[in-house]
């Protein structure tokens, strides 16, 4: 959520210049690949479930910054470490998707999931305009911190317990 609006939020909301704009872009999306890069360790320490649900738990707290606090740098914060933990979620589901489901399913996984985020950023586009047309910023953005905590909230509880095709090794205990 904040990837999409960020940028609209800083100039409309914050009147941060466009050439600042463009330097936060980049320094979030340069720092990003640092952070995929330690994705291998954090998976071996704490396995790919867990470095996702963690991931996504970081995603929501860097959307607070966004929300809480109108300070450019406070927004730049936030973006970069929602773009890092992008970084870091996306390969870590990526696996752990390819863990928990047999070789024969793993093409529909892969198709599931990419129709699943397609259909997600289209309507959060499509609802974030109306949304911070009619509440504000502050309010699409402690939605989107909400929500992305209640989703790893969900993950952790669906995924704790092994069950059937999770027991050989993907649960979250």
């Amino acid at each position: 959520m904040g990837q999409l609006f960020f940028n609209v939020y800083l100039d409309t909301a914050l009147h941060v210049s466009t050439a600042r704009i463009g330097a936060l872009s980049a320094t979030g999306q340069l720092l990003a690949i640092p952070a995929a890069l330690i994705v291998p360790l954090l998976a071996a320490r704490w396995g790919n479930g867990h470095t996702y649900m963690f991931g996504t738990l970081g995603m929501a707290a860097s959307l607070l910054p966004l929300a809480l606090v109108p300070n450019w740098r406070a927004a730049a914060l936030g973006y970069i470490g929602l773009i890092a933990l992008a970084s870091i979620t996306r390969p870590a589901i990526g696996v752990y998707q390819m863990e928990i489901v047999s070789p024969n399913g793993r093409e529909t996984m892969a198709a599931a999931t990419t129709m699943a985020l397609g259909l997600s950023w289209g309507l959060m586009a499509l609802a974030g305009g109306h949304v911070i047309t009619a509440l504000g910023y502050r309010s699409f953005f402690l939605t989107g911190a909400g929500l992305s905590a209640a989703g790893a909230l969900l993950f952790w509880i669906y995924f704790r317990t092994p069950r059937g095709e999770f027991a050989h090794s993907a649960s979250l205990d």
